[in-house]
């Protein structure tokens, strides 16, 4: 009976460290490797930066309000709250992360990106 308490404990230890672990799909990310090192002081070439709370972009920036996963496999639906040139919207956008280390973004319009993680 001690035995079976002690393995429920420690599962909602793990369960409870995975649920507050970061999403998959945060990190920095580029359309192109080269563009890793880039900074907005040089070039439009520039990564994006993913948090649990916020998309960081070249000239935009989001707050990440809720994010949901899908039944697919690194799938998640970020409901954000954007500010671009001067503009302020608010976006649903679909992310799917393949393999780690590929990042594809489905914006309204319909329109997909696909990043690859920088190291």
């Amino acid at each position: 009976m001690k035995a079976v308490v002690v393995v429920g404990f420690l599962a909602s230890i793990c369960a409870g460290g995975a649920a507050n672990a970061a999403p998959e799909w945060t990190g920095k990310w580029a359309f192109d490797l080269a563009w890793c090192s880039n900074t907005a002081e040089t070039t439009d070439a520039v990564p994006i930066f993913l948090t649990d709370t916020e998309l960081a972009g070249y000239e935009n920036t989001c707050d990440i309000i809720n994010h949901e996963p899908l039944v697919v496999d690194g799938g998640y639906l970020l409901n954000l709250s954007c500010s671009a040139e001067g503009e302020t919207f608010d976006e649903n956008m679909l992310v799917l992360v393949e393999g780690g280390n590929t990042l594809f973004l489905y914006r309204e319009g319909p329109s997909m990106t696909k990043f690859k993680r920088c190291e």
